[in-house]
């Protein structure tokens, strides 16, 4: 319970607020606020293996929980173009070992331009993402034996914190359909995919450090509702 409350918390934390503008084929003018989360299934084996490499356990598949606020315009008729700027994902993650260790993995998205311009019927259409991205993990390790070989990378033997920089891209599919006169529920599914900026360094302090995540890719599930205000 305890773990569903922070991650709630986390999700509306993180809820960020997109201005969208459009060019539309439809003279509905209808505003809707519309709220999406999402949940990114992350493969981290790099890390994993990072991990297993440094006397580590491995932690696991973690997730990313997105949470984001957008201004968005409702259409009846077919829309030939829906472009917006702004924040486009934030999340975090929290994965626990056997062993008592523990990883966080924050990550954050810069939007760059959306499309939507391709539609397959009303209300179903293709889109692509493109932006500016980075990311900070933080290790925390409750037993000080699993830290003799990464002392040379941690400013705090039990922990430490690092961070890197990408650009994104995101090819994805979305569905919306109105429920009510002034509701809207959407369902999309993505890959996201990154391109380091840096190589696969991972920065921290005054210092840096290889790995463990180079070119991050997820899949993503999101379900969306607006309403008109």
């Amino acid at each position: 319970m305890k773990r569903v409350f922070i991650i709630l918390l986390i999700v509306l934390f993180n809820s960020s607020l997109v201005f969208a503008s459009d060019n539309l084929n439809s003279t509905d003018d209808s505003v809707f606020r519309q709220y999406n989360i999402s949940q990114y299934n992350i493969n981290f084996n790099k890390l994993n293996n990072y991990l297993r490499d440094n006397d580590f356990k491995s932690l696991g598949d973690m997730v990313i929980f997105r949470g984001s606020s957008l201004i968005d315009r409702y259409e009846d008729t077919n829309p030939a173009n829906v472009r917006y700027a702004g924040f486009a994902f934030c999340g975090i993650t929290d994965s626990k070992a056997s062993n008592g260790q523990e990883a966080f993995f924050n990550l954050f998205g810069l939007g760059g331009i959306r499309e939507q311009g391709i539609y397959i019927g009303d209300k179903t259409g293709v889109f692509f993402d493109l932006g500016f991205g980075g990311g900070r993990a933080y290790l925390r390790l409750d037993h000080k034996n699993n830290v003799d070989n990464f002392e040379d990378i941690v400013e705090n033997p039990q922990s430490t914190t690092m961070s890197k920089y990408f650009v994104f891209a995101e090819p994805g599919i979305t569905i919306k359909r109105k429920i009510k006169k002034d509701w809207v529920l959407s369902l999309s599914a993505s890959y996201f995919c990154t391109y380091d900026l840096f190589g696969d360094d991972w920065h921290y302090g005054g210092g840096k450090v290889k790995g463990p995540l180079k070119n991050l890719t997820a899949s993503s599930i999101g379900l969306g509702i607006s309403h008109k205000f």
